[in-house]
């Protein structure tokens, strides 16, 4: 898996390098601090892919009632549009010759 990372700390989206390394060429600059992201461990959020958005794991919207539901196994259980949050962790500078 590629590194990801985020613009800010409180930043939602990561991204690869690449997409930093696009946007400095776009506004012309040649370095860019970004924060290296992690895996959010803990089990009480998630980033739903349908709604592109972080839900709660209590959140009764998630599952069945959800019309975007999409079991991994095809018939019940954890969705596929079920991704992992990511957290901040160092910060690094980008830079591009």
């Amino acid at each position: 898996m590629k590194k990801l990372y985020f613009r800010n700390e409180d930043s939602e989206r990561c991204h690869e390098k690449e997409y930093f390394i696009d946007e400095m060429k776009d506004v012309g600059i040649k370095e860019m601090m970004v924060f290296v992201v992690q895996k959010d461990k803990s089990k009480d959020y998630f980033w739903c892919k349908a709604i592109d958005d972080v839900c709660a794991n209590d959140d009764t919207h998630c599952g069945k009632e959800c019309e975007d539901y999409k079991p991994c196994n095809g018939k019940s259980g954890k969705c596929r549009l079920k991704g992992y949050c990511y957290i901040p962790t160092n910060k690094v500078v980008l830079t591009i010759k």
